[in-house]
């Protein structure tokens, strides 16, 4: 534990806690650098939705959605706790969620994914 805790207080923050566990970011930098400078392919989109939707339902809810919003928190290399990543996830629904389920669906995920491949500019 001593190795992940960076802040020396005997716990784990969630970001400290995020390095013990598989984490996806790798994934999600992949399918966008493949993307730049050029909108992702739906079947790119489709790739990333199908690591993300762990109960097939088409949509990325719950708790999936929580390892989405921890994912692209890595993969910005942004220290983060759970308020961020709540803070995040509220953002993120709400900016992107375009039928106010509480569910990213497969359009919704292009969209973001797509946003940030033209943010990040990655090459």
């Amino acid at each position: 534990m001593k190795i992940y805790d960076t802040t020396r207080t005997g716990k784990l923050k969630l970001s400290e806690m995020s390095k013990l566990l598989p984490v996806n970011a790798s994934f999600l930098k992949a399918a966008m650098k493949k993307g730049s400078r050029k909108k992702l392919s739906g079947e790119d989109v489709k790739k990333v939705l199908k690591v993300y939707d762990k109960d097939g339902s088409g949509t990325i809810e719950g708790e999936e959605l929580t390892g989405l919003v921890k994912d692209l928190l890595a993969y910005y290399c942004v220290d983060y706790d759970i308020n961020d990543l709540e803070d995040t996830k509220l953002a993120l629904l709400s900016s992107c969620d375009s039928n106010s389920d509480g569910r990213i669906n497969l359009r919704e995920l292009s969209l973001i994914l797509n946003i940030m491949c033209d943010e990040t500019g990655l090459e």
